[in-house]
């Protein structure tokens, strides 16, 4: 009778048991007032990019990396907000798009821009050689502080086709997109994206509306798989793309 009881006793307990709590969302700063404007930041990715993804296409979730990017985003949009000569009352930044993604590099077959020769060099080895000189100073600036020299630099990073690692586009929304070939534009190795449209709302009900999407590389130079520089480096700059095209937008500087 004893033993019967105790298998009752935890038949029950395991019935009681709850499902586990689901995973918790990305520190996402609440909303604050800095500056006069209440500064809010709403996520309204769609759930697949919520979600860590393995593979050779990876995903990962922003808290990943250190700063925080959504800390980051904020701080940039109060930096903003200090820099207007015309205070908003309220800046709502509506992000779409915000992820880190990491993807193998393409499948080692014969490159042709080898057989394409300036001097001595070939077009693929001045990209890797002009790649690590852009990267050190971008590395080197970050550290410092130097934004004009970061953004400078930044912009002489290349793809494997030779396009610029940073791209800051404007216009009108994306159609709304699948998980499916969405990554195409994330370039081997480690990105970050970040794609918002941020509204100002002033006191006699007029409105801005500022629309912006980033890319920015961060290259791997440990020579591993150790990619944990490269992508807090691509949210660093993403997120300063970000800030500069909303400067763009609104008449100010760029930093």
């Amino acid at each position: 009778m004893r033993g019967l009881g105790l298998s009752a006793v935890f038949l029950i307990i395991v019935g009681c048991q709850s499902a586990p709590p689901a995973a918790p969302r990305e520190a996402i700063p609440p909303p604050f007032t800095a500056h006069g404007a209440v500064i809010a930041i709403a996520d309204e990715r769609y759930d697949w990019e919520r979600q860590p993804v393995d593979g050779p296409t990876a995903i990962y979730r922003l808290g990943r990396v250190l700063p925080n990017p959504w800390t980051q985003l904020a701080k940039e949009t109060e930096t903003i907000v200090a820099a207007l000569p015309e205070k908003p009352q309220r800046v709502d930044v509506i992000v779409t798009s915000f992820r880190l993604v990491r993807k193998e590099g393409k499948p080692s077959i014969h490159d042709p821009s080898d057989n394409v020769k300036i001097g001595k060099q070939s077009v693929a080895g001045l990209n890797s050689r002009q790649n690590q000189v852009a990267y050190e100073q971008l590395h080197s600036a970050t550290q410092a502080g130097d934004h004009q020299v970061a953004n400078a630099a930044g912009k002489g990073l290349l793809f494997d086709n030779g396009n610029p690692s940073l791209v800051v586009q404007g216009g009108k929304p994306e159609e709304p997109e699948a998980m499916t070939g969405s990554l195409a534009e994330h370039p081997p190795g480690a990105s970050c994206r970040v794609r918002a449209t941020v509204r100002l709302t002033y006191a006699d009900g007029r409105e801005k509306l500022v629309d912006v999407k980033a890319i920015a590389a961060g290259q791997n130079t440990t020579g591993s798989q150790y990619y944990g520089e490269a992508l807090e480096f691509a949210a660093k700059m993403a997120v300063h793309q970000y800030g500069n095209q909303m400067r763009q937008s609104l008449g100010l500087p760029q930093d």
